[in-house]
This record gives C-alpha cells, structure tokens and sequence, in this order.
C-alpha cells in the first residue's frame, strides 16, 4: 500500500523523486527508498508506512481508511511544498 501510495505522490508533484537512505546505519530505513524533494528534514518512507498501514488493518484495529489518511497528509505537506 504504502509503494501504491507513493506512486500517487510522484505522479501528483514531478519535483518529488525517489532517493534512497545511505546515513546514519542506525536509521531504522536505511537502505529503503524514499520519497524525497518536498522537505529537506522529512521523507516518506513508503515501505514503513505500508508495513504500518497492513498491520493495522490485519490486527483489526483500523480499517483501509488509514492509507487514505496517510495519502491525504503526504498531499498536504507536498502541496505546501510545491
């Protein structure tokens, strides 16, 4: 979900790219992709949001409307970007 999410964002925003995460070794994404290029502190680590989003879902603690939330807020922090 979380890749499908960010597909939606690159296709919405074309200074949004992927980049990947080399430093530090203890981030908890290291070696994942990110998107990257709406803010020089933040990325949207598309894998971890995923696992989060399915693991809600799977535990019946949330329904599919948490990946909406997740898409309606990276839409909001990029638009401000822009």
């Amino acid at each position: 979900m979380g890749l499908l999410i960010a597909k939606f964002l690159l296709d919405l925003y074309p200074h949004v790219h992927w980049a990947w995460v080399r430093k530090p070794k203890s981030d908890v994404d290291y070696h994942q992709p990110k998107l990257a290029g709406y803010d020089p502190i933040h990325g949207f680590a598309s894998m971890q949001m995923g696992m989060g989003c399915a693991g809600a879902i799977v535990n019946c603690k949330d329904d599919f409307l948490c990946c909406r939330r997740i898409f309606e807020k990276m839409n909001q922090l990029m638009a401000r970007h822009v």
